[in-house]
């Protein structure tokens, strides 16, 4: 929550995504079949704080994601969701982001070898934004 002292206006940050651009700035997955595309736009992170659920926020987030990824010469989005979180997998689906290739668990393996706590496997989706053949980011 933010103040804003010259109008007394009090703002709550109610969520954030980060998109990556590169492949140089994102970190390299150990199976290829999980890497989306180095030249490709990455929905890194996205978050709604729990408060803000189920209004709206996601999507409108999405939404200006993808945007921003046209104004900059883009044809598409690609993202990781886990897959034991329904309500991301939910919203992904539903706005049109297809499953390109799903993690391989490690199960029983990651809770003896990671620490204890068994790694949730992820799915890549890619959501095509333009098929016009013109993705070139103006950078």
């Amino acid at each position: 929550t933010t103040t804003d002292a010259s109008e007394g206006e009090t703002t709550e940050i109610v969520g954030f995504v980060t998109v990556s651009i590169s492949g140089k700035s994102r970190p390299e997955e150990s199976d290829r079949a999980m890497s989306p595309p180095a030249d490709a736009a990455y929905l890194a992170n996205a978050c709604v704080g729990a408060s803000s659920r189920r209004r709206g926020v996601g999507r409108a987030l999405l939404r200006a994601v993808e945007a921003l990824v046209l104004e900059m010469g883009g044809c598409d989005v690609w993202l990781h969701v886990r897959l034991d979180q329904p309500a991301p997998c939910a919203l992904y689906s539903g706005d049109g982001y297809e499953e390109v290739a799903r993690d391989k668990s490690l199960g029983a393996f990651a809770s003896i070898f990671g620490g204890g706590k068994p790694s949730s496997p992820r799915a890549l989706m890619r959501k095509s934004l333009r098929d016009d053949g013109s993705c070139n980011f103006m950078l």
